[in-house]
């Protein structure tokens, strides 16, 4: 495992940037025996004992496993094609005789997980559907673990450990560099509108969206924005269903530009309301927006403006009519 020792971690935002780009970086550089070796390093920081990795020995190899929860028996098998190499129908009968060899090999199976280099793009079909077939097969749970989960593990590991498994940080971060985890968001979803993916266009919103307009003062022309942003919402969705661990952090970002707001922003209802809707998109926009030109600046404001309906949906932005039940 990494050592944490010979480290100093300072807290910031731009640590936490750093880190998760280093992170990132790995994945994507990493297959084979490297992946797996981080996938260890990355297990042991965040199980400790509990978690044992397993080498292969003589002429019966690892039999299938590459490391195993000793608490809860399940057991993980590490695969990382290198980028050119990804072939979905290989890395389904991968899962899937693996797990074959581990059957045969470790009685105290009780849980299988495949671990896959993705590289954020998502799980492929045919593994999902291989894993199920075992699962039904064997009455075994199956899980696949890809790059998002395990970057949400990364995330929740202290300071020394994270900086143990990327070799540190840079202490200095560019002045162009947005180093939030909402700016991934919004990088995420000016790659999707340029690329124009209609089947992520969802035809309606969601049934108290207007409710919460119409409860919130919004003026307008804020409404209509936010309306119509709310239909690239399933945009939203692909970039935390492939990176599960930004969705609190994202979360917590956007909640703590509105409690600002709250504070920065005093008035009539009306007023403060309009007021607020353009300080929070100000806050969400990257630092380098101004440096962009006008059409640059428009796409920002436009996914800026998903953001913004994304979390005004879910209340983490203005507030909840009385009629509506918390989620």
């Amino acid at each position: 495992m990494a050592e944490e020792t010979g480290y100093k971690v300072a807290m910031s935002v731009a640590d936490d940037f750093w880190f998760m780009m280093h992170f990132k970086l790995k994945l994507h550089q990493l297959s084979g025996e490297a992946f797996q070796q981080l996938f260890n390093d990355l297990m042991e920081a965040q199980y400790g004992a509990d978690y044992c990795p397993v080498q292969p020995w003589g002429s019966q190899g690892d039999g299938g496993n590459d490391g195993f929860l000793k608490s809860e028996g399940l057991y993980f098998q590490v695969y990382g094609p290198s980028s050119h190499e990804l072939n979905p129908a290989r890395a389904a009968t991968k899962a899937a005789k693996d797990f074959e060899k581990l059957k045969a090999n470790w009685p105290d199976l009780k849980a299988y997980t495949f671990v896959f280099n993705d590289r954020f793009r998502g799980v492929p079909p045919p593994v999902l559907e291989a894993l199920r077939q075992v699962s039904e097969a064997y009455d075994i749970p199956t899980d696949c673990m890809k790059g998002g989960d395990l970057e949400r593990l990364f995330l929740e590991l202290s300071d020394a450990k994270k900086a143990a498994i990327v070799n540190g940080v840079p202490t200095t971060l560019p002045a162009q560099i947005d180093p939030r985890f909402v700016g991934d968001l919004l990088t995420h979803l000016a790659d999707r509108m340029a690329s124009v993916d209609t089947e992520l266009m969802s035809d309606s919103t969601a049934p108290d969206f207007d409710e919460k307009l119409e409860f919130n003062g919004l003026p307008e022309r804020f409404r209509h924005i936010l309306k119509s942003a709310s239909y690239q919402l399933n945009s939203v969705e692909v970039f935390f269903n492939n990176r599960p661990g930004m969705a609190q952090q994202i979360r917590d970002e956007v909640a703590a530009i509105y409690n600002a707001s709250l504070t920065d922003i005093t008035g009539n209802f009306a007023d403060a309301s309009a007021d607020r809707f353009v300080y929070i998109l100000n806050k969400l926009l990257p630092p380098c927006y101004k440096d962009h030109c006008a059409a640059a600046r428009i796409g920002l404001e436009s996914v800026a403006y998903v953001v913004m309906a994304k979390y005004f949906e879910t209340c983490d932005l203005y507030e909840r009519p009385l009629s509506t039940p918390s989620t």
